[in-house]
């Protein structure tokens, strides 16, 4: 099975547990005999396509933006342009995917264009939510709107995975979703 991701995060960029969480997924698959290509933002020192010692293909891509006046959100829409053309040009090169699986609400937009344009499904992990960032309440503004995005990205999606039992419930319960499409992955993957 061929498996295309998208991160904002992949190391060398590691801020948080994403990127940990990622690699650590798709070194997982291709052991386990699949294909696997992450489409992910540039960052310095990083090459732009390369392969990792394990196999995993890393697409970098730049995401600098027109100046825009406007919140976060606007910035990650627009950035996610970047991630469907890189996902054009592999495809252009032979990698169709089966499976689009998008990593967290920052390339929502992206994995739903690329699933909807390789006729494939979405796969979306949420490694944190809107709600969970802000124990269970949602402020006006800039909250709203990416909890928005991501109740729309969740229930466009064929699963969905958390990292943990507690993020499974909230997102059950905050998207209303199936409980049957909501799997959990932990965030250690590897659990020796």
């Amino acid at each position: 099975m061929r498996v295309l991701m998208l991160s904002w995060e992949f190391p060398p960029s590691s801020p948080g547990g994403n990127a940990a969480h990622v690699s650590g997924l798709a070194r997982a698959l291709v052991r386990a005999g699949h294909e696997v290509a992450v489409i992910t933002r540039r960052v310095v020192g990083a090459d732009a396509d390369t392969v990792t010692p394990e196999g995993v293909r890393v697409v970098r891509v730049g995401v600098d933006l027109p100046w825009l006046p406007t919140p976060l959100l606007t910035a990650m829409a627009s950035a996610n342009h970047a991630l469907v053309r890189a996902a054009a040009e592999l495809r252009r090169s032979g990698f169709a995917p089966d499976v689009v699986h998008a990593h967290d609400w920052q390339v929502g937009w992206a994995g739903s264009t690329v699933a909807a344009w390789v006729d494939s499904p979405l796969v979306t992990t949420f490694h944190g939510t809107e709600r969970s960032r802000h124990a269970g309440h949602l402020p006006s503004g800039q909250p709203e709107d990416i909890h928005t995005v991501e109740w729309w990205q969740a229930t466009s999606s064929a699963r969905v995975i958390a990292t943990t039992r507690l993020m499974v419930r909230g997102i059950v319960e905050g998207f209303e979703l199936d409980p049957e499409c909501v799997h959990r992955v932990p965030a250690g993957i590897d659990a020796t």
